[in-house]
């Protein structure tokens, strides 16, 4: 099976004092096959500068854009939760810390079964399942038995994004969590998913005609960076890309690629010129549209970011990442009601999404003094990802946030 891939990347990480936001930016590759249209899955960030302060409203810690708005006295006591969610690069350079540090961290399998809506097996055509990391760098696929079966193994802890494809119908993803809390003795997370196909992001643009020429070693060179992934081999997967570009320098994908691998080691302006690179040889992909939202966002390009990931919402109006980046793009821009709205649409559908839209509208609604729905968002967070990396800072802020309702 011919198959590319899909990828993403974190949202950088925007930490100032108590603040647990570290935005980001889930940029997101793109799966080319028979099996399937493209896709994507990406995130999104809010910066950190020790040259720009963050700007903060009443108190929250979300970087907020109105240059005229002031800080509140309170502010510096508080933290905000926005900046814990969406998977920080901050957050993903530790991950990668504790894995070297550790040479044998602890592995879990995910068993999966897809079932019809009548609750059956899908048998013709066999569906095909893609898991892409969320939370770090990860790429495999599987075929689905005819029982709906199927199980990845030898997974890190984190968030994943699970895509299943069904020729002729179309595809679905939903974000699922592998941890400890949520896995048995024997380190297998199960899950019963019932087949859901979303719409395909508006593909109306031409695709340029250098995207159908590219070498198949060049081509084969992308395959070889997408199984080094699956093997948690960056560099290598790295090398892979470079080469395809010696031989291909207008491949689009190589260039999302590298973009997405740059924004997961935390070099935002390298993986915002891959981006706009890979735009610039294929202006209709949408996955490179989407992780150019995110890293504009990443690096403090607000209105830039907000103009791209309002073209990507509207190329694909069924994707929790593209309206979760621009939740955050309204939220860091003051516009507190766009930002609930985009928020609460990633949520609805997948709330387990690994850029974690509830962390943003617990920032939003502690703006707004809602602190009975601000706890609720911090709730649903630690639901959904018990043993998260900002779990315990979340606790924390849930702490503090039921002692400030309390006290009003």
């Amino acid at each position: 099976m011919d198959f590319q891939s899909w990828s993403r990347v974190r949202e950088p990480r925007t930490q100032r004092r108590g603040s647990l936001f570290e935005s980001r930016s889930a940029v997101s590759g793109t799966t080319q096959q028979t099996v399937s249209p493209r896709w994507v899955v990406p995130l999104t960030p809010l910066r950190d500068s020790e040259s720009e302060p963050l700007r903060c409203v009443r108190g929250s810690l979300t970087r907020l854009q109105p240059h005229g708005s002031r800080m509140s006295k309170r502010e510096p006591q508080m933290m905000s939760a926005s900046r814990i969610g969406c998977a920080s690069v901050a957050g993903w350079l530790l991950i990668a810390c504790l894995i070297a540090a550790d040479k044998k961290p602890r592995l879990f399998q995910f068993h999966g079964q897809v079932l019809d809506s009548d609750g059956k097996p899908i048998r013709d055509p066999e569906p095909v399942a893609f898991l892409h990391g969320g939370t770090l760098p990860y790429t495999s696929h599987t075929r689905v038995g005819f029982d709906g079966k199927f199980r990845f193994q030898k997974l890190l802890q984190g968030a994943y994004v699970l895509i299943v494809a069904v020729a002729r119908q179309g595809e679905m993803r939903q974000t699922i969590e592998i941890s400890p809390t949520l896995a048995d003795k024997k380190g297998i997370i199960r899950e019963v998913i019932t087949f859901k196909p979303l719409a395909a992001p508006d593909n109306h643009e031409v695709v340029q005609r250098s995207q159908l020429t590219i070498p198949k070693k060049a081509q084969g060179e992308v395959q070889r960076s997408l199984e080094s992934l699956g093997k948690n081999d960056v560099e290598g997967a790295k090398k892979h890309l470079l080469t395809a570009l010696d031989l291909a320098p207008h491949y689009a994908e190589a260039w999302n690629q590298l973009g997405v691998i740059a924004y997961q080691t935390g070099d935002y302006p390298t993986a915002e010129q891959h981006f706009r690179r890979a735009l610039k040889e294929d202006p209709g992909a949408y996955w490179a549209l989407v992780n150019l939202g995110g890293a504009l966002l990443a690096t403090g390009k607000d209105a830039e970011s907000l103009e791209i990931n309002q073209r990507a919402v509207k190329r694909a109006p069924e994707d929790a990442l593209a309206h979760s980046q621009l939740g955050k793009s309204y939220l860091v821009s003051g516009d507190l009601e766009k930002a609930e709205n985009h928020l609460r649409q990633a949520k609805s559908l997948d709330p387990r999404h690994f850029s974690s839209p509830q962390l943003g509208l617990a920032d939003l609604y502690f703006l707004q003094g809602r602190f009975e729905e601000r706890i609720k968002e911090l709730e649903e967070y630690l639901k959904y990802h018990p043993d998260g990396h900002f779990a315990e800072r979340v606790r924390t802020l849930l702490k503090d946030a039921r002692q400030e309702k309390g006290g009003h």
